[in-house]
């Protein structure tokens, strides 16, 4: 999956300062165009629609970091299976480059119609799509693809089942394929009833974001378990640690299905 490396490691990249010279810029550009090139063929291979991931800020964001990317970076950024370490090289160039953290406020919301109330940024758009969705506006320039989403799910029936059941479940249905796609950076109990994962993308990650966070809770007798997930774009990855604290921070008044 030659092909996929080299996306993911397009995507691992955070954009940075100023242009290079013409002939880094026709380089970068080259570059890119193979991988839009090849974009059809993971399409296909994968499943999965690629459109939005490399549409024109991921190309900008991209063009950006390869201008000022270090020459010794060069050909992992052109062939990541170059080397085992390519992508994570490339990672590190992207966190050297990351800025301060943006000044977030917080508002606290019920959510999930109203069983789990919840801290969120102010000012951020609200859509109720598989869970309550918080995106930042375009305006604030905090990535096009960071959100914050808050939750339930039975993963099948929703009825009642004792809290071995669903921390079953939840470990199959969300637990289990972020272990096996993504590298773990942080993973901790909840309570008794509840799972927090950190992690960020591996060379065989297919998410266009490098850092994520997911808190999962159930309970004894529930009919669902509730999440919070973030996901966060470069220019908002110094701010990790607030967001992990507003998912630790969320609070279930019911793990009812329906009321």
């Amino acid at each position: 999956m030659r092909i996929a490396t080299a996306i993911a490691a397009a995507l691992v990249l955070g954009a940075c300062g100023k242009s290079g010279p013409d002939a880094r810029t026709k380089r970068c550009e080259a570059l890119w165009t193979q991988m839009e090139q090849g974009a059809a063929q993971l399409q296909q291979a994968m499943g999965q629609d690629l459109g939005e991931a490399l549409g024109d800020d991921a190309r900008r964001m991209f063009l950006a970091s390869c201008r000022t990317v270090s020459d010794e970076l060069m050909p992992c950024l052109a062939d990541p299976e170059s080397s085992p370490d390519c992508v994570e090289r490339l990672r590190t160039h992207k966190r050297a480059a990351i800025g301060p953290a943006p000044k977030l406020t917080w508002q606290t919301v019920e959510v999930d119609d109203g069983r789990v109330t919840a801290r969120v940024p102010q000012g951020w758009e609200h859509e109720v799509f598989m869970g309550d969705k918080y995106t930042p506006p375009r305006s604030a320039k905090l990535g096009v693809f960071t959100e914050m989403r808050i939750g339930s799910s039975c993963g099948g029936t929703c009825e009642a089942m004792p809290a071995a059941g669903w921390a079953g479940r939840v470990e199959l249905e969300v637990l289990g394929p972020i272990r096996a796609g993504f590298a773990v950076d942080k993973d901790e109990a909840l309570g008794a009833n509840g799972r927090l994962l950190v992690y960020h993308n591996t060379a065989d990650s297919a998410s266009p974001v490098d850092l994520h966070v997911v808190a999962v809770w159930w309970a004894e007798g529930g009919e669902h378990y509730v999440s919070c997930q973030v996901e966060l774009d470069d220019e908002i990855a110094a701010s990790l640690g607030e967001l992990e604290a507003a998912c630790r921070d969320v609070q279930v008044k019911s793990f009812r299905a329906s009321e």
